[in-house]
């Protein structure tokens, strides 16, 4: 347990089962700040938090003001590319105090007993930038784009000869799907290659379906997939493309178009609102495709670095 000196009302301790409710209450909380988010089931935020690559009650910090849950910050421990991911979740009020500084302290301090060599962290816009760079290092790695497409007029690209669309659902598939994830993305910013045990975890979580979850076969190999999810929202559901990969030996024959079109007559099909996801904004390839089925960008998402190997870093003790 962590208490600053500067205010006796601010705690920050690790998660504990016990803490669910609480943190439930947090995150609807803060989803009503969104005019089209809705709340989230008490089944979906415990599937999350139960995820195999984490552990939830190391990963998971919960800060409080006066005894009230105000902020949580989880670390997210990716060893297979030897680093961590910081989350930072809050009230606005917490994110643009001084508050947030000793969250930060915290989540650092834990991500360094992961000796991992990096942390990256996509902070809220209340998040001061100039607080991020000059107090703790952070620099600005990387951009993407969240783009949003509202159902229209979707007409099938002809596939070439040989090649065919199903979905995910056949024995093996958890393993094929695990395959073609690793290698559509090895190398790419921001992946860690995912386990097996990942892998058929997530296809059985309660924001994902067998159906959602489209493949590109050529002649009974796996070329290409489309992993689509869905979320509540005010007024209905939302669609999301969470991962969407052709294999690099399949690439360069305009299949891509395919697999998307795939994934969105699926999503229009149990009633979605609209379709969003997101893209690294030096994908010039994936941003035309995206533009020519119609979607728009809708916000820049700013990845921000930190080496956790280096001797100047920023600690508890600064504060």
């Amino acid at each position: 347990v962590v208490n600053p000196p500067q205010s006796k009302s601010l705690v920050i301790k690790s998660f504990e089962w016990k803490d669910l409710d609480i943190l439930l209450g947090l995150e609807n909380q803060l989803r009503t700040t969104d005019l089209e988010a809705a709340p989230i089931t008490k089944l979906l935020l415990m599937e999350q938090l139960r995820q195999p690559n984490l552990d939830i009650e190391r990963d998971l910090l919960l800060c409080l003001l006066d005894n009230q849950l105000k902020a949580t910050g989880l670390i997210c421990h990716e060893p297979r590319i030897d680093r961590a991911i910081l989350d930072i979740k809050g009230t606005d009020e917490f994110l643009t105090s001084k508050f947030v500084n000793n969250l930060l302290a915290a989540s650092l301090e834990k991500a360094r007993i992961l000796e991992v060599s990096t942390l990256d962290f996509l902070p809220s816009p209340q998040i001061s930038r100039e607080t991020l760079t000059n107090k703790w290092g952070f620099y600005k790695e990387h951009t993407y784009l969240k783009m949003r497409w509202i159902p229209g007029d979707l007409s099938n690209p002809p596939l070439p000869t040989g090649y065919s669309i199903r979905n995910y659902g056949k024995r093996g598939d958890d393993q094929a799907l695990t395959d073609i994830q690793n290698s559509s993305f090895d190398g790419s910013f921001n992946f860690s290659p995912n386990s097996l045990k990942e892998i058929h975890y997530r296809t059985n979580m309660s924001n994902t379906s067998y159906g959602g979850i489209i493949f590109l076969v050529h002649n009974h190999t796996i070329a290409g997939y489309n992993w689509t999810l869905t979320m509540p929202i005010a007024n209905g559901t939302k669609g999301i493309i969470s991962m969407i990969g052709i294999h690099q030996s399949y690439r360069g024959q305009g299949l891509g178009k395919s697999l998307l079109v795939a994934g969105l007559k699926h999503l229009v099909s149990i009633g979605i609102a609209f379709v969003e996801l997101e893209v690294d904004e030096s994908n010039e390839a994936a941003i035309r495709l995206y533009k020519s089925m119609g979607f728009e960008s809708i916000h820049r998402l700013h990845w921000f670095h930190l080496p956790l190997r280096s001797s100047d870093s920023s600690s508890l003790n600064d504060l």
